[in-house]
């Protein structure tokens, strides 16, 4: 007899009672499975992350200490933000104003 055979068997003479057991182990199981499936995926995505990280460090460290070890570039002026100013109605048309909107 298959193991297919032996679940419909006990699906068919199966009571209520052991029906909704089975149910109720099948779905803690597949809480357990979920929950050991999600701490793969992150300590997968922790590894993949560090890969790249040390990858791209391996790539650009040297630019990277070059730069933190260079002189610091003085700061320019900054400049005042200009206010904003609606255009006046003389030098504006009906497609500039519906843009406003």
């Amino acid at each position: 007899m298959s193991e297919k055979d032996e679940l419909i068997g006990f699906l068919l003479s199966g009571s209520h009672r052991d029906l909704q057991d089975a149910m109720l182990k099948h779905l803690a199981e597949e809480r357990n499975r979920a929950k050991e499936l999600k701490g793969l995926v992150e300590e997968w995505l922790e590894e993949a992350v560090q890969a790249r990280m040390l990858a791209w460090f391996n790539a650009h460290g040297e630019e990277l200490a070059a730069r933190l070890n260079a002189p610091s570039l003085p700061k320019p002026e900054t400049l005042s933000p200009q206010p904003f100013r609606l255009p006046s109605a003389r030098n504006c048309n009906r497609k500039t104003w519906r843009k406003l909107r």
